[in-house]
């Protein structure tokens, strides 16, 4: 196949490109395809911020870590049913340190976290379904300018055909609609630039709105979970260990005192009984002759 029969091909192939409504036919795709895109991220980000709302209410009256532990099970139970927080719960919630009965100390009778929850409730995961249908506003801007020049291709070898075997006065028509038909093929890309600002600017606001609903349920669930993190819990029990030692010194002591009160006792009793003994015992043998 020489490179005329390729190109006739070729042109054959490109019919529909030649066209001067093709830039304009893209160009409305793009953007209706930007409106569905943002009417879906619309709705779910409606969805997350119910959902969000759901979570924020179980905690809402909830004022201090200590009503937080008392009404763990009642938050749980409701947490574990938001299908958005499930399974981000769930994960979470094994950072959790639970109250430690056996310790006496306040500090140790409520929920601690060794993780904040900015690091496991994050948009990545609770917002995941707030974003565009398949393509990013960048690949409709890349798709629009793959069609401005899909259809310059199939404008410049149809006019190269048909100047081949114009005349001088098919010429100047040939021309006159190569640059007609190749001007239009410059609505694709503008649709493309369209449809990722409307795409881009409706991604921003309703990410935004998802995640201002988000920031306030994190805020309140970090103000009833006291931070712990690995040093800390390390320091502390440093801390315990080092008041336990000295408590158990203090009880030894305390031991050893009483321990040594009752030998005391128990010797002086043991004294008196054979120094009584003593005394009785020339009563009992009577006089010596």
């Amino acid at each position: 196949m020489d490179s005329g029969s390729f190109l006739v091909s070729i042109n054959d192939l490109l019919w529909f490109a030649r066209s001067e409504f093709f830039g304009m036919g893209v160009a409305l795709a793009l953007v209706l395809w930007a409106i569905m895109s943002s009417v879906k991220m619309y709705n779910a980000s409606s969805r997350a911020k119910s959902d969000t709302k759901l979570a924020l209410n179980c905690i809402r009256d909830v004022d201090n870590s200590s009503q937080f532990t008392n009404y763990f099970a009642e938050v749980d139970e409701k947490l574990l049913e938001n299908r958005r927080f499930q399974s981000t719960w769930i994960e979470f919630k094994k950072t959790l340190i639970p109250p430690l009965e056996h310790i006496a100390e306040p500090d140790y009778k409520t929920y601690r976290a060794t993780k904040r929850p900015h690091d496991y409730f994050d948009s990545a995961h609770v917002l995941r379904d707030v974003r565009p249908i398949v393509f990013e506003s960048e690949n409709l801007i890349g798709i629009g300018l793959f069609f401005t020049y899909l259809g310059l291709i199939a404008a410049l070898i149809h006019a190269g055909l048909n100047l081949t075997a114009a005349n001088s006065d098919g010429v100047q028509r040939v021309i006159q609609e190569l640059l007609s038909t190749a001007g239009a093929k410059f609505f694709a890309s503008l649709g493309g630039v369209a449809g990722a600002l409307i795409q881009a600017i409706a991604k921003r606001a309703f990410s935004d709105s998802a995640q201002t609903e988000l920031e306030g349920f994190l805020s309140k669930l970090e103000s009833l979970l006291p931070f712990a993190s690995l040093e800390k819990i390390a320091s502390e029990q440093y801390s315990h260990a080092i008041r336990q030692t000295a408590r158990l010194e203090e009880m030894g002591s305390e031991i050893t005192m009483a321990i040594g009160a009752r030998i005391e006792s128990a010797i002086k009793s043991v004294g008196t009984f054979y120094e009584g003994a003593l005394k009785s015992l020339p009563t009992l043998l009577g006089p010596i002759s």
